[in-house]
């Protein structure tokens, strides 16, 4: 292998833990050395799936085991509004018991649902922060995955900012400076903000680099816990942001929305919220919809005017469908009541989504219609994936689209099986495809093996090229030895070329980005090398191109690319600072 290849030390000094070692390059051995490993891969553990829950409740004293907490979850997960399932998650985290979290944080990784994986882990080292800060620091810097250990990082310098800002600030100050140091910085700045916003927001107006990023993160903060002295902090300042403007808004709404609206109207320009409406729009409406319609009816008639109208149409949907419809049939016509129309259909599919395609099918004046249709069998597969999963396979690939990436790749978590003889049955073209791809991320990670051998009964051709490539980045992720071994001793050709590619960008977020690089190299197709370098490259630039940038560069310079392809690789290299 390249002896341009990285092989970072990183020393991390804090609570006296020393240092930590970034993993080292693959090595490429020869499939021959360990023939019985080729197509092999060791169990993990199973992604943590929807299940039958006997009750909707449970208490701290439940959250023992990780069975306890994962069933939790999914109670969390069935709140009806994304901040209540993030307030409920945080109240999981909370209860487990932190002897558990060295397990259930990889756990975590695996989980089906997005909002799982993005935030509990960040509840849970924030907790763990709390109330041991030296051991939520130890496993952080222990994490091998630079984009999981940035944010492991982040997540626990917040909490020690909150207990300690001096000390956490201080330790930051130590660590090697890159871009990813000031998001160190944000997260400390965040965390204070939850204890001494002031404080936090003088230091934000200190920071030179990103100061206006930085200032805009804690008043926005700020205004969770004091809307009205946020707003009086972001009214004297030359340079207002129209998102923090109406996060500030917002929030001001929830608590007073007489004082909100007063202040909105007071700031200068035709429209300060700019793109953000939707926001300060929705919260006002549910707490005054009169007062909602007094804000619209200061915009002249045109586009801001009927998206703030659309906005309270929507609001008042979702309270009442029926009072809705007759709210907006006495609007005036124009294009202010076509948009509110348009959103009360959209209401339509979120109450019954399986009753709105069938409607919305019979009308042929609906807006939207197609749009409409596709969003309604997303929806339903929420609630009935193998029903709508069905349908979808019955109509144009474009409109049942949205229903198979709503719901198939759930249904194949909860049921494999069943997900499977469905995917084997259904006829050849883009539906089939997507789902054996869905099918066989989930194989993967639990039997490479059997994900390969799966493959090989489905399909033929470049669609299982596509599906080799996705056996290779799922099992890298668990084995990504044991992966190099299989993907070096496939023949030379497009479908090597294809597989090296999707195992290349595996690596380059999984493990390691120059390792990523050597591979993509091997490929003889020119334009998959261009690619699986090209993202190479990018995750090793995002991650050391500031300390680094030389190193990478001298590296781009001898690789077989092309010089368009060099060149533009090489424009997202930092300068070297003089």
């Amino acid at each position: 292998m390249s002896g341009c290849l990285k092989s970072v030390l990183v020393m991390i000094a804090g609570f006296g833990l020393g240092f930590a070692l970034w993993p080292r390059a693959l090595p490429r051995v020869h499939p021959a050395a360990d023939s019985a490993r080729i197509g092999l891969a060791a169990r993990v553990p199973v992604a943590i799936a929807p299940q039958p829950l006997a009750t909707n409740e449970w208490t701290a004293d439940r959250l023992m085991t990780l069975e306890a907490v994962e069933e939790a979850i999914l109670v969390a997960l069935g709140e009806p509004y994304e901040p209540a399932r993030r307030v409920a998650l945080r109240r999981v985290a909370e209860a487990a018991d932190m002897a558990l979290f060295p397990a259930l944080l990889p756990r975590l990784d695996l989980h089906f649902h997005s909002l799982v994986r993005q935030e509990m882990p960040r509840y849970v080292l924030r907790r763990w922060a709390r109330n041991d800060g030296s051991a939520a620091l130890a496993y952080a810097q222990k994490l091998p995955v630079s984009t999981r250990r940035q944010n492991a990082l982040e997540a626990v310098v917040a909490e020690w900012a909150k207990q300690d800002d001096a000390a956490a600030f201080a330790w930051v100050a130590g660590q090697p400076p890159s871009l990813r140091n000031q998001q160190l910085v944000r997260s400390m700045l965040l965390g204070l903000a939850e204890r001494n916003p002031a404080k936090a927001f003088t230091l934000a107006q200190s920071v030179k680099s990103h100061q206006r990023e930085l200032r805009n993160a804690v008043l926005q903060t700020w205004s969770e816990t004091d809307p009205a002295a946020a707003a009086a902090a972001l009214t004297l300042l030359a340079e207002k942001d129209s998102g923090t403007l109406a996060q500030v808004a917002g929030n001001w709404a929830l608590r007073d929305p007489e004082a909100a609206l007063a202040w909105v109207k007071s700031l200068p320009g035709a429209n300060p919220l700019d793109y953000h409406l939707d926001r300060f729009v929705e919260v006002l409406a549910r707490a005054h919809s009169d007062l909602a319609m007094d804000f619209a009816n200061a915009f002249p008639d045109g586009t801001t005017r009927a998206t703030v109208i659309r906005r309270i149409a929507g609001c008042r949907a979702a309270i009442d469908l029926e009072s809705a419809r007759a709210w907006v049939e006495q609007l005036p016509e124009g294009y202010a009541k076509k948009q509110a129309s348009e959103e009360l259909w959209q209401a339509k599919v979120e109450a019954d989504p399986r009753a709105a395609i069938e409607e919305i099918s019979r009308n042929a004046n609906v807006a939207a219609r197609d749009e409409l249709i596709s969003l309604a069998a997303r929806d339903w597969s929420f609630a009935d994936p193998s029903a709508a999963c069905a349908w979808a396979a019955t109509v144009p690939y474009d409109q049942g689209w949205h229903a198979l990436v709503g719901s198939f790749g759930g249904w194949v978590q909860e049921s494999p099986d069943t997900a499977r003889a469905f995917t084997a049955n259904l006829p050849a073209g883009k539906a089939r495809d997507y789902c054996v791809g869905e099918v066989l991320r989930k194989v993967a990670a639990d039997d490479p093996q059997a994900a390969f051998d799966w493959a090989n009964q489905q399909v033929t051709g470049q669609a299982l090229d596509t599906s080799l490539g996705t056996i290779a980045a799922v099992w890298a992720q668990t084995d990504p030895v044991a992966t190099g071994l299989w993907v070096d001793s496939l023949p030379a050709g497009e479908t090597r070329d294809r597989v090296v590619c999707d195992y290349a960008k595996a690596l380059s977020f999984i493990y390691d980005a120059g390792t990523a690089m050597s591979w993509a190299q091997s490929i003889a197709n020119e334009n998959r090398r261009v690619e699986a370098t090209a993202e190479a490259a990018g995750a090793w630039i995002a991650e050391e191109g500031e300390t680094n940038g030389e190193a990478i560069r001298e590296w781009i310079e001898h690789a077989q690319l092309s010089p368009e392809a060099k060149g533009e690789i090489l424009k997202a290299i930092p300068e070297a600072e003089p």
